[in-house]
């Protein structure tokens, strides 16, 4: 036989001793093709092998004495189950093995305990096989304790010891670890997409440790990925691991030609093709179990496949995207394993997702990210609704990137920065009255959107010098722009109303009422003015004063709105309904209950005819009316409207919504009425969690929402964290509004109670008095906000023990609540027990 046919059969068989049992026959026939005569060579060889290691051929590396080495050999193709008993209680240093843990081509590991009487402590030792011990695999065994030894992260299993025993055979001592792979965690704990992107990081950070060492893992998978009981990363098994320093003979040996020490799904192209590896190996890797992590299923599809046919695939096919992966899988699976709904999971992950594995599994390894962090920075940048590298954005996708981050200012006022190309359509469909009109209104829509399109231009970072201009700031360059446009009167009120919807949306309520202001002035001083715009100017003012406690005024311009564009049966319905409704409400909190049905039925029937029986505009709408019935105290049918309106926005929103947060807010209320206090306390907590993640920590939700948990807890006796609420929610409120806010009487209000409830009377007079003089100036004397105050003074006079004050308050209380809601109301015959019990 010649040298070369000689060294041929060498390498084969060298790497078919590395591969289980299972691969050794389909790696056979992919590298020996149809060459039968190296077949037949290589399976004699192979023979001779196993023969001379049961005649003792190895027995000058082992040592006449080995009776643990040869038990170790023994455990080839054998489960735990199937392990000689010899071996079990066997000692190594100072620890015990009891149980055999996992085995693989290179050798076993087993658990160990320590019996030294130091401290408890649990290892994985791990062994070879003695019919594998040639001169590469126990380099390749040496370096996994070179490189172990220097990588101490909290991430990496840490070595612990190592040595090799009297026979020659190695060993190491790990850090054990008891933990559940990271898919199979994941799905086990139904982690959601946001919280499998935290884990990866941790991987990510951990290997980008390994790589700053200069390791390469080459075997990232979900089985050397384990989490912990408590939730942290371990990553296992650097054994085939490469120092990319190391030029040495001996480094060469470990990655010569034929050794595949890799596991298909996750082989990166170059390992397929033997070439050295290199960070962007472990970036691939680290691709493909984003890929497994993200839909449970893998890039290509290998099940069936030979050797050669599997480098094929890896070498040549493009891997499917995220979204293709689940196109076959069902709703009750997704539920299952990520706690969301299909089409939530698929949205989240369209895309920029899809664009950063994909970039990370690249063919070739320059075009992928050069490093761990790289990835990392990725994942973050999506994160934060920063442009992805891995998507390649125009100035649209940046543009959207930049909304989506500033979306503390700017939501829900986005929409009305997205009219500007409804504004084209709205326009549009005015022009039909005649054709002269149809110009001026086309180049009206035009004007507009050529000035948003060049206030926005401003912060693009190549015109901006790299300085991120703010939402906020960006608004009020818009405002002082608009002056601007005095030639242009019609565009300049357009653009008046729509900086006044904006700055309302972010609670600037001085600044949109005096832009709306500014509108309504310049539009009536035209020839003629345009009864649209001056419908919108007026809607606004009506949001300002409601929101300001000024309903009686808020009313006065809710009402001009809908005189200046009623009803007229068609499309430009939507305005009218979504007006109607928003008066509804003001007219429950203003008392005026039987006109509050009224409107809010009508905005039901007109959306109904609009948008059929979905749609989030009626979902608002349901939920005016379920407080409605709520105060009219028709308890089972408010909660049947409130539960259509969050069920209707569940369904047509994904994440979180000030749809869903109102309405969790608004089902605690209603189980608190009805005194199911604990699943109260639960929907308050949901409501005060979404609102602060959708508006940040001082927004007027959080605060009603704040103020709602507190008053719930307080029902349950639990002052001490009640009243450590209601101070923040005054806190908030002061430093938003103001002493004289409708919202801080609310705030007040709570207080007062709460501290009569704690026996601190001086307090709570303090604080129920200057809710009541701010409900007076805003609502007037006769309203059922004061009646709410009066009732919880004369509680307070009560336990003063001075019945006749008490009596004074309680009978007002009784008179504004019998006027407004009717002498059968329960809070009505409320009022009459708490006087019958003191007569």
């Amino acid at each position: 036989m010649d040298k070369k046919r000689w060294e041929t059969i060498h390498q084969i068989v060298d790497t078919l001793l590395t591969l289980p049992e299972d691969k050794k026959d389909d790696y056979l026939k992919t590298t020996c093709g149809d060459d039968e005569d190296l077949i037949r060579e290589v399976r004699d060889y192979l023979d001779h092998i196993y023969e001379s290691e049961k005649s003792g051929f190895l027995s000058d590396l082992a040592g006449e004495n080995s009776d643990l080495f040869d038990d170790l050999s023994k455990q080839k193709d054998k489960t735990e189950s199937e392990a000689p008993h010899s071996i079990l209680g066997k000692k190594v240093g100072n620890y015990q093995i009891s149980k055999l843990i996992d085995e693989g081509g290179m050798g076993q590991v087993y658990l160990g305990e320590r019996i030294d009487g130091e401290f408890d402590q649990k290892v994985a030792i791990k062994f070879l096989n003695q019919r594998n011990v040639s001169k590469d695999i126990r380099l390749r065994f040496d370096q996994e304790k070179k490189i172990l030894g220097n990588l101490k992260h909290p991430n990496i299993a840490l070595l612990l010891d190592g040595g090799v025993l009297d026979n020659g055979s190695p060993y190491l001592i790990m850090e054990y670890i008891d933990g559940t792979p990271i898919d199979e965690y994941c799905n086990l704990n139904q982690l959601n997409v946001q919280e499998r992107l935290s884990l990866f990081k941790e991987v990510l950070r951990a290997i980008d440790f390994a790589h700053s060492n200069l390791v390469v893992h080459r075997d990232l998978k979900p089985s050397n990925i384990l989490i912990t009981k408590n939730g942290r990363v371990k990553i296992l098994d650097f054994g085939i691991a490469k120092l990319m320093q190391d030029d040495t003979t001996a480094d060469i040996k470990l990655t010569k030609q034929g050794q595949r020490l890799w596991t298909p799904q996750f082989a990166a192209p170059e390992q397929i093709l033997e070439k050295p590896p290199l960070i962007q190996t472990d970036i691939y890797a680290l691709g493909t179990l984003l890929h497994l992590l993200l839909t449970n299923d893998t890039p290509f599809n290998l099940n069936g496949k030979s050797l050669h046919e599997v480098e094929k695939v890896i070498l040549n096919e493009t891997p499917k995207s995220l979204t293709t992966s689940l196109s076959d899988v069902g709703e009750k699976e997704i539920q299952k394993h990520f706690g969301l709904k299909k089409r939530s999971l698929l949205k989240s992950l369209k895309k920029d997702l899809e664009a950063i594995v994909s970039k990370a599994m690249r063919k070739e390894p320059e075009d992928r990210y050069n490093s761990a962090q790289a990835f990392e920075d990725d994942i973050d940048n999506f994160e934060s609704d920063f442009p992805v590298l891995a998507t390649k954005g125009n100035r649209k996708y940046r543009f959207k990137k930049y909304i989506k981050r500033n979306n503390k200012y700017l939501t829900p006022a986005l929409l009305m920065f997205v009219v500007v190309t409804g504004l084209v359509a709205f326009y549009t469909y005015r022009l039909s009255i005649n054709e002269q009109k149809a110009q001026l209104e086309s180049q009206k829509a035009t004007q507009i959107s050529s000035f948003l399109t060049g206030l926005f231009s401003q912060n693009y970072p190549e015109i901006s010098q790299g300085e991120d201009i703010s939402a906020r700031q960006l608004l009020d360059e818009g405002h002082k722009q608009v002056s601007s446009l005095n030639n242009q009167k019609d565009v300049q009120i357009s653009m008046l109303n729509l900086f006044s919807n904006i700055y309302h949306s972010l609670e600037v309520l001085d600044t949109s009422d005096s832009l709306a202001r500014e509108a309504i002035k310049i539009n009536e001083e035209l020839n003629d003015p345009d009864e649209i715009e001056l419908a919108s100017s007026n809607f606004v003012l009506a949001l300002v004063n409601r929101d300001n406690g000024n309903y009686d005024e808020s009313l006065k311009h809710f009402k001009r709105a809908l005189e200046l564009q009623p009803l007229t049966g068609t499309e430009a319905d939507t305005s009218y309904a979504a007006r109607l409704s928003a008066m509804a409400y003001v007219l429950r909190v203003n008392d005026q209950l039987e006109e509050a049905v009224e409107a809010n039925n009508e905005a039901i029937e007109v959306q109904k005819r609009l948008y059929g029986e979905s749609d989030i505009r009626l979902a608002e709408t349901y939920y005016i009316q379920a407080s409605i019935l709520r105060t009219l105290d028709e308890y089972d049918e408010a909660l049947k409207y409130q539960m259509l309106s969050y069920n209707m926005v569940d369904d047509l929103i994904d994440g979180p919504h000030p749809g869903l947060a109102a309405n969790l807010s608004n089902l605690a209320l209603l189980f608190s009425q009805t005194g199911d206090l604990a699943k109260s306390e639960e929907y308050n907590r949901k409501a005060l969690d979404m609102t602060k993640e959708l508006y940040g920590e001082s927004h007027s939700a959080v605060i009603t929402s704040t103020r709602n948990l507190g008053a719930v807890l307080e029902e349950q006796g639990k002052l001490d964290e009640a009243l450590e609420l209601f101070n923040q929610a005054l806190e908030l409120t002061i430093r938003n509004f103001g002493e004289n806010h409708i919202n801080t009487a609310f705030s007040y209000r709570n207080l007062g109670n709460l501290y009569v409830g704690m026996n601190r009377f001086e307090e709570a007079e303090d604080v129920l008095y200057s809710a009541l003089d701010i409900q007076k100036e805003k609502v007037g004397e006769d309203h059922l906000y004061n009646a709410l105050v009066y009732k919880i003074l004369g509680n307070l006079e009560l336990k003063r023990n001075n019945p006749e004050k008490a009596r004074e308050h309680y009978n007002k209380s009784l008179s504004i609540r019998t006027v407004i809601l009717g002498s059968n109301h329960s809070e009505v015959k409320e009022i009459h027990a708490i006087l019958d019990k003191m007569n």
